[in-house]
């Protein structure tokens, strides 16, 4: 299967960052006529940081970073693992997202980062508390892509294995999609 992982400059302008990604992508898919799946960054479509956060937050499936994506899913015929964006549920509830969406635009997967980034100053360090402004998710989520089952996370998350080890268990597993609370 032919992917294509994206790491793009991101400023303070959200529909520039979506629409840098859009054309990345796109021309991604000209080189390549057999990408299947295309892969972004954690907080591609703004900057990443505890005074942005809310900033740069949206709705979804219904913000623009999401209908942006939704709509290149369908016209390239991809599969497209959104990064991340910041979640907005309410006034007080932000969240770190992933959201998968398949070749016919449609959503199949959301993911909300379990294991948040927080830095301790006492340990000689700059303190950074993503829990100071972000809600961390309790949900395993599971997609299968070209009949390969994928478990989604974000960043931190790759240091915490017994989220690997739950995946590997839960991915033997059917339906296609799987959500499961902790």
């Amino acid at each position: 299967m032919k992917i294509a992982l994206f790491q793009l400059p991101v400023g303070t302008d959200s529909t520039t960052n979506v629409n840098q990604a859009v054309v990345a992508i796109k021309l991604a898919k000209a080189k390549n006529p057999d990408l299947k799946l295309a892969i972004l960054s954690e907080c591609f479509n703004g900057p990443y940081g505890i005074d942005n956060f809310a900033k740069f937050a949206e709705k979804i499936p219904e913000g623009s970073t999401c209908q942006a994506l939704s709509k290149l899913a369908k016209l390239l015929g991809i599969y497209i693992i959104g990064g991340s964006i910041i979640e907005k549920v309410d006034e007080l509830k932000l969240y770190n997202t992933c959201v998968v969406w398949s070749p016919d635009g449609k959503q199949i997967g959301k993911y909300r980062k379990m294991h948040l980034f927080d830095t301790n100053p006492l340990a000689g360090g700059v303190q950074f508390m993503e829990s100071s402004a972000l809600t961390p998710g309790n949900e395993l989520t599971i997609v299968e892509i070209e009949g390969r089952k994928l478990g989604i996370g974000i960043c931190h998350d790759l240091r915490f294995p017994e989220l690997a080890r739950l995946y590997r268990k839960e991915g033997n597993k059917s339906p296609k999609t799987i959500s499961k609370k902790f």
